[in-house]
């Protein structure tokens, strides 16, 4: 099962890029690869949340015996972020908090390890009534990682980004859509 690899992934991009798509409307100009880390310069919010079977949870780790202890178990994932990014320093200070809540199926049996698997993980806070885990971060100035946005894209008004939920390990489609404050 994955840990820390699920918040290690998901964490590494959503502190960057969050916010939900409706509509995949750019704001203006359609959307174009970011060419100069300049252009992240600021102050960006986003949330999203979305609900995938447990099968697309657990990825390439996924095995049909696992069907059987899951059920039609779903997660639910939803995530806030407000990061500022500051190009000159090269630094990026925010808040992230990210939920993911397993529901449907097995999950009265299954929450026991479900549970064990993350509750050692730092910055884990759980919640066994709705069977939920949250991992909440605040940080200041740390070294922006410019590899973080390869493959993400800033609409044409330069006030939003996104970046494919499939590359994230978050589904199959769709985007998370950072908008600029």
């Amino acid at each position: 099962m994955r840990t820390k690899l699920l918040f290690s992934i998901m964490l590494a991009v959503i502190l960057v890029f969050s916010g939900c798509d409706n509509n995949g409307d750019s704001g203006g100009g359609g959307w174009e690869a970011i060419t100069n880390i300049s252009q992240l310069d600021g102050r960006w919010v986003g949330s999203h949340s979305q609900t995938i079977p447990i099968r697309e949870f657990y990825g390439p780790g996924w095995n049909p015996e696992m069907q059987i202890l899951f059920g039609n178990m779903n997660v639910t994932m939803t995530m806030n972020v407000d990061v500022t990014v500051n190009t000159s320093a090269r630094t990026e200070s925010g808040t992230m908090s990210q939920t993911v809540r397993f529901h449907g199926g097995n999950i009265n049996n299954m929450w026991p390890f479900l549970r064990a698997e993350f509750q050692s993980d730092p910055g884990v806070t759980i919640n066994d009534s709705n069977h939920s885990i949250t991992y909440s971060e605040t940080y200041t100035n740390r070294p922006l990682d410019e590899a973080m946005f390869e493959g993400a894209e800033i609409s044409g008004n330069g006030r939003q980004i996104r970046f494919p939920l499939a590359e994230m390990g978050m589904g199959t489609s769709g985007y998370l859509i950072l908008r600029k404050q």
